[in-house]
């Protein structure tokens, strides 16, 4: 079930004055006047964050006030940890939440003007009703054997072995080589990136930076480029608006500034905000599949072409297996329904469905795995729109964790420990904000890393002091004093 908290008590925002002028007047017959809806936002005072839910804020109607969750996605709080600590932290400093509602407004109709709408616009002044601002970035997923979502949210399949143009521009440019990904337990992603002067190649938590290879834990910072190691991922930030996430699987998040919409090119698209041109061909065309599409990103023209993916279910019985097990995608009444309302399930269980028939036809032995995938990949979009399902069952895809530790879809990438208790940085400000799925200590419990990685009450802590640990109560000679 997702994560909630106890349900919403927000029935004051329906007596809100809205702080959007608004104006009342009789209605009019004038034909020049049109009718739209447009999305409206106010600031108004934030809930009490124990008494609030993201799921039932999610589905409220959009014609009433609900929290705007673009906003503090906007601001790069990226799970639902943060964004509850956010609410909580200006419900407590009196500080204003974004709201939005949809409206039905009344203007004056293309090339129509004045304030009776009688008056005939020149061409430079024709009115156009806008969709909702677009978020400041856009979002390239690579995820499974060979599934792709572009910037401008076209999902296509593409089963190439070669190394590819993922995307770039003249100052950066990131490419990626799927290696053995026919076969679940053998696939890996290859990444080799060009920032300025700094060139990195990483595959999983194997990177090295300018032929240097970095420790399985270890980042850095060079020329605009920071390398850091949370939880199952490894970040890459490049100054000029480019962030990399990527796990030790299939899985590759690959994130722009809105300063490269329609500048950038490769296998994740133009991002210019049609998804319809994606595939589009050098020579301008639009490809007539995604194979011809993706070997056309080829960086060496002797690798050769792949063949379009075909028709993986053509058997009915497989089919409808594939059916029935990747039904779960898209049941609003099941585990994972409370985020249909946010996250498309249509891409996931269509990427689920080709996934088991192709692994039932050539790896049937790993069909479970290929199954967890799908399920993961839809739970981590989940969690990236503040909604956190704990869908994991002891009969589907379990998860054990040692030491008393416990699985959770959301844990933080930077949990306390017995070390870093003693830290002076905050975690805040030395840890991204973000979250991945992981085994956590049981509340009240921290990490110790010097007693074998077991969970353990702040008081039992061990001591780390010039390569040694130390038990509570042992004594440590500094500079001839005891301690």
């Amino acid at each position: 079930m997702a994560t909630k908290r106890s349900p919403i008590y927000l029935s004051l925002i329906f007596c809100f004055m809205m702080t959007v002028d608004t104006q009342t007047s009789t209605t009019s017959t004038n034909q020049h006047i049109c009718s739209s809806i447009e999305s409206v936002t106010k600031n108004y005072d934030c809930p009490n964050s124990t008494a609030f839910s993201i799921v039932d804020e999610y589905n409220k109607d959009n014609s009433t006030w609900k929290l705007d969750f673009k906003v503090f996605q906007d601001a790069s709080i990226t799970n639902s940890v943060d964004l509850l600590q956010e609410i909580q932290r200006r419900y407590e400093n009196s500080i204003p939440c974004p709201y939005t509602r949809q409206m039905n407004v009344s203007k004056c109709c293309s090339n129509w003007t004045g304030s009776n709408c009688d008056q005939v616009t020149t061409s430079n002044d024709t009115l156009s009703f806008d969709d909702d601002e677009p978020l400041p970035f856009a979002t390239c997923v690579l995820w499974g054997l060979f599934h792709y979502r572009t910037f401008d949210n076209r999902q296509f399949e593409f089963i190439g072995s070669c190394n590819y143009k993922l995307s770039g521009t003249q100052s950066w440019q990131v490419n990626v080589r799927p290696i053995q990904c026919t076969n679940w337990q053998k696939c890996s992603k290859q990444l080799s990136m060009l920032f300025g002067s700094v060139n990195v190649t990483a595959e999983g938590s194997n990177v090295i930076v300018n032929g240097v290879t970095l420790d399985s834990t270890e980042g850095i910072i060079l020329s605009g480029v920071t390398i850091e190691r949370r939880g199952n991922y490894t970040y890459l930030t490049y100054s000029d608006g480019v962030r990399i996430k990527w796990n030790e699987a299939t899985t590759i998040d690959l994130t722009v500034d809105i300063s490269f919409k329609g500048r950038v090119s490769g296998l994740c698209g133009d991002y210019d905000q049609n998804s319809r041109n994606d595939l589009t061909l050098f020579d301008g065309t639009i490809s007539p599949s995604a194979a011809v599409f993706g070997n056309q990103w080829r960086l060496d023209k002797s690798c050769p072409e792949v063949p379009s993916l075909g028709d993986v279910c053509s058997n009915d019985n497989i089919q409808q297996k594939a059916i029935d097990a990747c039904q779960i995608l898209l049941n609003t009444s099941d585990v994972f329904g409370e985020c249909l309302h946010v996250v498309n399930g249509e891409q996931y269980y269509n990427a689920c469905v080709i996934d088991y028939c192709m692994t039932t036809t050539t790896h049937p032995k790993q069909l479970e795995q290929a199954m967890c995938n799908s399920y993961t990949a839809f739970a981590r979009d989940c969690t990236d729109n503040y909604i956190d399902i704990n869908w994991r069952t002891a009969s589907r895809c379990p998860k054990s964790c040692p030491n008393n530790m416990t699985y959770v879809e959301c844990a933080s990438n930077c949990p306390k420990t017995c070390q870093s208790l003693s830290q002076r940085i905050s975690q805040s400000d030395a840890c991204m904000s973000d979250c991945s799925a992981n085994c956590i200590c049981p509340t009240g419990t921290v990490l110790d890393l010097g007693q074998n990685q077991q969970c353990v009450e702040p008081d039992r802590c061990t001591c780390y002091y010039r390569g040694n640990y130390y038990q509570p109560g042992d004594n440590i000679d500094i500079d001839c004093n005891q301690w």
